[in-house]
């Protein structure tokens, strides 16, 4: 399928082509006669200086040419040297002939022998002689248009009387050379003229169709789940369809994450509401203190589970709905793990903490960059095996946080970060909500950043945040918040 840019410039080119094509013939169509009218126009006041002229010397009926006939004979002898703009003329090409009343020639510049012949059939002299304007243009060779030679005629008056007709002839290819050149030159104006129009056209419809293509490709985007402001579209329709597109993808967005959420939510309840509906009813028996505070603890547990279930989906639903951070600050990420791992020290009662690497800035939100890396580490003390350590490592393009467990199941990290899915590692009882990871993808994207999972290559699972630095933070390589239990500083951030 032709795309509507090629299409656009296609309509252009044909429309530019045909019209300057057609400009162009039609031009040099009426360059050549318009050469002949002008060279008319010249030969009309010639006619009637030299007819004034011959009627001046005449003291008869009968015209005198002598001094027209002296005239063009000294002419003829002085060589013509003019320069006509790029042009040398070096011929007299005007001539001259007079006849009488009859229309009987006296007088021919170019042929003495025409002396005496009947002209009074030609129309220059015709219809000069019935008192009207005589012109005529005649061909020597009837099938070629440049051999013919424009005949314009004066009356000769003497006292207001009609005494004979003066016809001044010129040849057209006198002026076709110019007019030769000159339709070159139209031709090749035509062509640039085209050339710069088609160049134009170009820029035209690249500027009229590239906010389509940025929409088109915008809209792509959505469609795969990529939430990203609206390009640049600049004003008028295009731009109110772009701001049409994105309400529409908005609701449609808002549609379907609340039947997802609402899925998603009553899947996860109805496990935590059957266990307290049954220790519930449990708890109405005569039970002996022992169970019944068992039953209670269960209750109580399960409660837990779901309020913080509540909140987590609470913060990650608020999240979701934001398109770009408000007021994001430059953040030194080096400071932020360790203040992370210092709050949560009293946690690593049986593994070490270490950070290490140096940091950078980053431009975002502290808050909830430390929300994201605290979760992280949150999920990397919960699988560490007693003795071990988790290492959080700034690295040039982000933080790393590494454990030294069991690692991800192959299976399970394609879809590790998707809201509700959770599983539990072998030899643990502990079971997550499944947002954790769903949250810090979220930052991740507000952040411009990103969110890797996977184990890591000399064992143990391996998180990592990807991050765009906005300028260079000296940080402090070997810094280490927190210790295993027996350690120097436990519980406590230390620095070496």
């Amino acid at each position: 399928m032709i795309s509507l840019r090629l299409r656009l410039l296609a309509a252009l080119a044909v429309a530019i082509v045909t019209g300057t094509a057609w400009l162009v013939w039609t031009q040099a169509q009426a360059m050549r006669p318009r050469a002949w009218q002008a060279m008319e126009e010249s030969l009309v006041d010639t006619a009637q200086i030299l007819a004034a002229t011959v009627a001046a010397g005449s003291p008869g009926d009968t015209p005198a040419p002598g001094i027209i006939a002296s005239a063009w004979a000294t002419a003829r002898n002085h060589p013509v040297q003019a320069k006509i703009y790029d042009r040398m003329k070096d011929t007299l090409a005007l001539e001259c002939t007079v006849t009488d009343r009859r229309g009987v020639v006296i007088f021919a510049s170019a042929d003495p022998a025409l002396v005496g012949r009947d002209h009074s059939q030609w129309n220059d002299v015709a219809r000069t002689l019935q008192g009207r304007y005589g012109a005529r243009a005649t061909r020597s060779d009837p099938g070629d248009p440049n051999t013919s030679v424009l005949h314009v005629a004066a009356p000769i008056l003497r006292e207001g009387t009609l005494i004979g007709v003066l016809s001044v002839a010129k040849p057209v290819d006198a002026v076709a050379t110019f007019t030769a050149e000159a339709q070159t030159e139209l031709v090749r104006a035509g062509i640039v003229a085209a050339g710069a129009m088609a160049a134009l056209a170009i820029l035209i419809g690249h500027w009229i169709t590239r906010p389509l293509a940025r929409l088109t490709a915008h809209v792509r985007r959505a469609a795969t789940g990529q939430r990203e402001d609206l390009p640049p579209l600049g004003r008028g329709e295009i731009a109110e369809l772009g701001e049409a597109l994105q309400r529409l993808r908005r609701e449609l967005d808002g549609r379907s994450y609340i039947e997802g959420y609402v899925q998603s939510l009553t899947h996860e309840l109805k496990s935590p509401l059957a266990g307290i509906r049954a220790s519930a009813e449990l708890l109405g028996e005569d039970l002996p203190p022992a169970d019944r505070a068992k039953f209670l603890a269960h209750v109580l547990g399960e409660c837990g589970r779901l309020t913080d279930l509540v909140e987590r989906l609470l913060n990650l639903s608020a999240l979701e709905r934001k398109e770009a951070l408000e007021n994001p600050v430059s953040v030194p990420l080096a400071e932020l793990a360790t203040d992370i791992c210092a709050r949560l020290a009293p946690r690593a009662t049986t593994v070490e903490l270490v950070v290490s690497g140096t940091g950078f800035h980053v431009s975002g939100d502290p808050f909830l960059l430390g929300q994201a890396l605290e979760n992280l580490v949150v999920n990397a003390l919960a699988v560490a095996p007693e003795g071990s350590t988790v290492e959080v490592h700034l690295r040039p393009d982000g933080v790393a946080v590494r454990d030294h467990g069991p690692g991800i199941p192959a299976w399970a990290i394609p879809r590790l970060g998707t809201r509700f899915f959770t599983f539990t590692h072998p030899g643990s009882t502990r079971r997550g909500t499944g947002l954790g990871l769903a949250f810090v993808r979220e930052v991740m994207r507000l952040h411009g950043g990103s969110l890797t999972l996977g184990n890591h290559p000399e064992g143990g699972a391996e998180a990592v945040l990807m991050l765009r630095p906005t300028d260079v933070f000296p940080g402090s390589a070997g810094l280490h918040a927190g210790s295993a239990g027996g350690h120097a500083g436990s519980g406590r951030p230390t620095h070496s």
